[in-house]
C-alpha cells in the first residue's frame, strides 16, 4: 500500500544560495550567527552577504569551479564557528561542492576522507590544523588540497603555508540557476556517513534535493518561527549539532538563514554549557537527541524550560514516556516533536504538527511531496498496520553515493524506491512509526528483539541518565540482550538486578536482559546523537560474561 504526504508546498527551480538569500526573514542589520562565549563576535545578514561574495571570489581565484561547475570539492574540517555559514554559501557561490569532516576525526579518518573525495581545498581551524598538516605531509600526492585556516575572530581565511589572507577585494557575482535539469544533477553538498563500521559512503545532495527539503521542512518551520516572532521573541537556537553532519549543515545554516532563526555557536557540546547558554540567551528553538532531552527533564527546573517554543527530537527514537514528560514541562501549546530522516534524504522526512499534542509514539506524517511504502523481505507492499522495511520516494532523495555506483544501485529498488533500512509501520491515518534498524535487531530463540525498545523502557528508570543495548553473541546463533547504563549522579545505589527487574515487569520473556547490565560512565554516540553500536558490540566481545565480577567501568 502506498502512502502520500497530506501536505503540499511549491518547490521552486532555484539553486540553494539563490533560494535562501532571496527568501530570508532576516533584515540586513539582524544578527544571524553568534559566538556563544563572546557575543560581540557575530555576523549580521549584510556581513554574511559580503563575506559570501568575498569567499566565493577568493575560492574561484584558487581554481574552485573554474573548469567545471560542481566538480571541485572543498572539505571543511572545523568545530562549530560563526564563519561556517558564510564559507558554506561562499563555496556554493564559487560553484564548488561543500563537504565536511568531523572535528573529532583521527589522522587516519581525515586521510581516508581526503582519499575518497579528493578535495581541491581543505579548510581547518586552530584546533584542527595540526592534524590537517600531519595528514597532508604524509599524503604523498601531487593533488594534495590547498590548506586554509578559518579565523572567526578576524572573519578571515588564510593560507596555512604563509599566513596570508586569501580574501580578495572583489565580490563574486552570484549565479541564479533555474534549469531543473542542472539543479537535479549539480551536487551542492557531499556528506559522509559516520563510518563506524567499514568504509563511509559519501551522500551526494543536489541543489534540487536541498531546496526541496528546505521547502518540505519549512511547511512547519515557517509558521512556528513566525509565531515566535509575533509573540515578541526571537527564534534563537543553540548550535549543538555539529556542522559535519547533514542536520547541522541544513538547520544551523540554511534553515536558520531562511527562517530568521539566530544561531548561538557551541564549539563543542557539554550539558553544562547548554544550560548556561539557555539562561544567557533565552533560547527558544531546540533540536536535540532524546538522551539530551532526558537530561533536561531530569536536571532543569520547569522555569528553565519556559523560553522553549519549538522543541524537536531526532537522531534516535524518542520514548513516548520521555516525550510526555517533556511536554508536561513545556509552556502550554509547545510540544516535543519527534521527527525522522536521514542524510540520504537531506535531513527531515516526517514531522508532527507543532501545534498538536501526540501521544501515540509516532514520528508524524510524511513531509510534502513524499511517498512511502512498507515492504516485506521479498519487496512486496504490505497493508497499513503491518511491520516491514520503510521505502520512500521524493524530490529530497539523494543523487546517489559519491563514486560508488554499486552502493547506489543497492540502495534503490528496481522501481526506484529508496531502501531506508528502517523497520517501521504506517497506520491507515498516515502516521509513521519507526521500530528500529534491521541490521541492529537481535535474535533470541527465533524472536526479533529491538534494542531501541529496550532502551526506551530502561531510560525511564529514575536512576538512568543514558542507556545503550546490544546483544551478547552465543555460539548457537542466539543473542542475549545486554544493557550498558549511565546512572544519575544521585543513583549510586542502583543495581544490576534493579534494572533487570524493571524490564521484567514491562516486556516479554524473550526480551529480558539475559546478557546482564553494565554501568558505564558514558554511552558512545556519534555527532548525530546515534549510539555507536559497533563499540557496544566490541565491549560485549571483550567481556562476554559479566559473572560475579560485574563490569562497572569501561
Amino acid at each position: 500500500m502506498k502512502f502520500s504526504s497530506p501536505y503540499k508546498v511549491d518547490i521552486p527551480n532555484e539553486d540553494v544560495l539563490t533560494h535562501v538569500l532571496l527568501n530570508t526573514k532576516f533584515k540586513d542589520n539582524d544578527t544571524v550567527w553568534i559566538d556563544g562565549e563572546d557575543p560581540e563576535l557575530c555576523i549580521t545578514l549584510s556581513q554574511a552577504r559580503s563575506l559570501i561574495g568575498l569567499i566565493g571570489q577568493s575560492l574561484r581565484n584558487l581554481g574552485v569551479g573554474a573548469s567545471d561547475p560542481a566538480s571541485d570539492v572543498v572539505l571543511s574540517f572545523v568545530e562549530n564557528q560563526i564563519l561556517i555559514g558564510p564559507i558554506l554559501f561562499g563555496i556554493l557561490a564559487a560553484e564548488g561542492i561543500y563537504s565536511t569532516c568531523s572535528r573529532l576525526a583521527t589522522p587516519f579518518e581525515l586521510a581516508r576522507q581526503i582519499s575518497l573525495s579528493t578535495p581541491k581545498v581543505l579548510i581547518c581551524s586552530a584546533q584542527t590544523k595540526d592534524i590537517a598538516q600531519t595528514v597532508l605531509r604524509n599524503h604523498g600526492s601531487n593533488a594534495s588540497p590547498i590548506l586554509l585556516e578559518m579565523d572567526s575572530k578576524q572573519l578571515d581565511l588564510r593560507l596555512v603555508s604563509n599566513g596570508n589572507s586569501i580574501l580578495s577585494v572583489g565580490q563574486f557575482p552570484l549565479q541564479c540557476v533555474t534549469d531543473p535539469n542542472v539543479l537535479r544533477n549539480r551536487t551542492a553538498c557531499l556528506i559522509y556517513s559516520s563510518g563506524t563500521t567499514g568504509t563511509p559512503k559519501g551522500v551526494e545532495l543536489s541543489h534540487a534535493n536541498i531546496v526541496a527539503n528546505l521547502r518540505q521542512m519549512g511547511y512547519h518551520f515557517g509558521p512556528r518561527t513566525d509565531k515566535i516572532r509575533r509573540e515578541g521573541n526571537t527564534p534563537r537556537m543553540p548550535a549543538l549539532l555539529q556542522n559535519s553532519v547533514a542536520v547541522g549543515v541544513l538547520v544551523h545554516n540554511m534553515l536558520a538563514l531562511l527562517h530568521g532563526m539566530q544561531v548561538v555557536m557551541m564549539a563543542k557540546y557539554d550539558f553544562e554549557t547548554l544550560t548556561r547558554y539557555n539562561a544567557k540567551y533565552n533560547l527558544s528553538v531546540f533540536f536535540l537527541a532524546p538522551s539530551i532531552w532526558n537530561r533536561i527533564i531530569n536536571e532543569w527546573d520547569v522555569e528553565d524550560c519556559k523560553s522553549i517554543r519549538w522543541a524537536m527530537s531526532g537522531g534516535s527514537p524518542l520514548p513516548l514516556v520521555l516525550q510526555n514528560r517533556v511536554n508536561d514541562a513545556l509552556t502550554p501549546g509547545t510540544y516535543l516533536l519527534p521527527n525522522w530522516g536521514m542524510t540520504e534524504l537531506v535531513c527531515g522526512a516526517t514531522q508532527l504538527d507543532p501545534d498538536t499534542s501526540d501521544n501515540e509514539g509516532s514520528v508524524g506524517f510524511l513531509l510534502p511531496h513524499m511517498e512511502a511504502m512498507i515492504v516485506s523481505e521479498s519487496g512486496a507492499a504490505l497493508p497499513s498496520g503491518q511491520s516491514g522495511e520503510l521505502v520512500v520516494k521524493g524530490p529530497n532523495v539523494m543523487r546517489g553515493y559519491y563514486r560508488n555506483p554499486s552502493a547506489t544501485l543497492e540502495a534503490f529498488s528496481s522501481s526506484g524506491w529508496f531502501r531506508t533500512g528502517d523497520k517501521a509501520t504506517i497506520k491507515s491515518s498516515g502516521k509513521v512509526f519507526i521500530e528500529g534498524r534491521y541490521k541492529e535487531l537481535m535474535k533470541y530463540k527465533g524472536n526479533q528483539v529491538s534494542p531501541v525498545e529496550l532502551e526506551a523502557i530502561i531510560s525511564q528508570h529514575p536512576a538512568v541518565i543514558d542507556v545503550g543495548v546490544t546483544g551478547v553473541q552465543l555460539a548457537d546463533g542466539n543473542e542475549l540482550p545486554r544493557a550498558y547504563v549511565v546512572p544519575g549522579r544521585d543513583s549510586n545505589n542502583c543495581t544490576e538486578q534493579e534494572i533487570i527487574e524493571w524490564v521484567k515487569g514491562l516486556l516479554s520473556n524473550f526480551k529480558q536482559l539475559r546478557g546482564g547490565v553494565a554501568f558505564v560512565p558514558e554511552i558512545p554516540r556519534n555527532l548525530n546523537g546515534k549510539i555507536m553500536r559497533d563499540i557496544l558490540r566490541r565491549w560485549t566481545q571483550e567481556n562476554p560474561i559479566l559473572g560475579e565480577k560485574r563490569l562497572s567501568k569501561l
